[in-house]
């Protein structure tokens, strides 16, 4: 990915009169990407900040003027950003259409590979608070069993976490993934009547010190989950 933005940015940067080029990207983690290969020749913003819900992106009218005048928009890609067509219509620009000049989605051409850290619990259940673990789970061989809230936004009913909690003691499920937004109430709950271990997972570049950049974002994630996996034995 880091060498397809590359090539990217050496190709737009004569186009765009060799000036610093104005890139717009869809997270914090693309942002400090985009800042790592461009340097001194890239201006970024991110439209999400780093803790946010993660199917839902309130982009400030500040933030499209941005995009409108932007020379390039990096995202995701995949299901990542259903928030993002609403964007879209709103610039009303061919160029960010997927596959237009000015847009990168960096999902293209990603083949994932198995785990180094995470590969004595290949195949380990868990279960999410919000389902937005899916790519994540598929990259290191975990099992997503049931997420407590299984449409976004909508709290769990008494009903739905007794149930949920009867699958989890029946699957033996050893870990509960939240993230720094999940209600926190209801996940003791879920974690107390199941006997799961909480682990929080970091979405985004920046919403942990130790956060601080694309790589740290993924180590801090797999060391959390391995030292839940390993304490739950």
């Amino acid at each position: 990915m880091l060498r397809a933005l590359a090539a990217v940015l050496l190709a737009a940067t004569p186009a765009w009169g060799g000036g610093v080029l104005d890139i717009v990207t869809t997270s914090t983690d693309l942002k400090a990407l985009v800042e790592a290969v461009g340097g001194e020749r890239v201006s970024v913003e991110s439209l999400a900040p780093a803790l946010h819900e993660p199917h839902t992106v309130d982009v400030r009218p500040g933030q499209l003027a941005r995009l409108k005048s932007a020379a390039l928009l990096v995202r995701v890609g995949l299901d990542h950003e259903p928030w993002l067509g609403r964007v879209l219509a709103t610039v009303n620009d061919p160029r960010f259409a997927p596959g237009g000049p000015a847009d990168l989605d960096v999902s293209r051409g990603i083949d994932l590979l198995q785990a180094e850290m995470l590969a004595p619990y290949r195949g380990a259940r868990v279960v999410v608070y919000h389902d937005s673990w899916p790519y994540f789970a598929r990259r290191f061989g975990l099992v997503i069993v049931a997420a407590v809230e299984p449409i976004p936004g909508v709290p769990p009913s008494p009903g739905s976490l007794a149930s949920l909690t009867a699958r989890m003691k029946d699957a033996r499920v050893p870990v509960l993934i939240v993230e720094p937004s999940s209600n926190r109430s209801v996940a003791n709950r879920v974690a107390s009547s199941s006997g799961a271990r909480i682990v929080t997972l970091i979405t985004s570049v920046g919403g942990d010190p130790d956060a601080s950049g694309y790589v740290e974002l993924f180590e801090l994630d797999v060391r959390r989950l391995a030292d839940a996996f390993a304490a739950a034995r």
